[in-house]
């Protein structure tokens, strides 16, 4: 997520990705998930082989806030989106410049709609998103 790229500016709601060799994930990396404190949540609706497994923070900074791990594999779209975000954010200026300006932009709608319309709006405000939606597509 964005706490992989210097300088990005980020919620409270971080999120991680962990690529599978295979899926499903197996009963141990299942169990280590819920014996550090995750619950499962959903499958994405972009990909069922998209797992989301969260932890709720109890303490400090994100006190009451969740972590997502994005449980998937090498080919998930989300999962190729979601790298190449990162690697152009840290290499081309106009995509850290894109992305940072949108997700600025879409965090007035927290305090007015919620979440889910900051993560709507960042998505359709960023041509960096745009431009790997249809790329992966």
């Amino acid at each position: 997520g964005s706490t992989s790229i210097k300088g990005m500016p980020g919620t409270k709601f971080p999120d991680a990705l962990l690529i599978l060799p295979s899926f499903p994930p197996s009963k141990n990396v299942i169990q280590a998930f819920l014996d550090c404190g995750y619950y499962f949540s959903q499958s994405s609706h972009l990909d069922t082989r998209d797992l989301w497994f969260f932890f709720v923070f109890t303490e400090g900074i994100l006190k009451y806030h969740k972590l997502t791990v994005h449980v998937t594999l090498e080919d998930n779209k989300a999962g190729k989106i979601l790298r190449a975000t990162r690697d152009m954010c840290r290499s081309e200026q106009w995509a850290f410049d894109d992305y940072k300006n949108a997700k600025v932009e879409a965090a007035r709608a927290i305090e007015a709609g919620g979440f889910m319309d900051y993560k709507k709006g960042k998505g359709s405000n960023s041509k960096l998103l745009q431009m790997l939606r249809e790329k992966y597509a």
